[in-house]
């Protein structure tokens, strides 16, 4: 994606929302991307943020990605993913717990 000119498009990867965080990390790059829902209709948004807090959920996201540059809490992220479409979330399965 570092050489990509950014473009608007849907894209596959894992969103993840909790204090100060809210990160995409697409399927097809090794970046994590500052996510904002500026353009996002409020009620999808709203569920996928709550639905996404901890671990994070599995979803596809229609967007526009910034150019490199410092975004997010304390600009820790190299790009912004404007979020504009929510479409498939799906939560990961849990971890089964260790018994003794």
């Amino acid at each position: 994606m570092a050489d990509k000119k950014p473009s608007r498009n849907w894209y596959r990867g894992r969103f993840v929302s909790r204090w100060e965080v809210s990160s995409f990390e697409p399927e097809d790059a090794a970046e994590r991307w500052w996510a904002s829902f500026e353009k996002a209709d409020d009620k999808a948004a709203e569920l996928l943020i709550a639905q996404s807090r901890g671990d994070g959920t599995q979803v596809r996201l229609y967007g526009e990605v910034s150019d490199l540059g410092q975004y997010g809490h304390m600009g820790l992220y190299h790009r912004e993913f404007r979020i504009e479409k929510v479409g498939a979330v799906t939560r990961p399965p849990k971890l089964k717990e260790a018994t003794s």
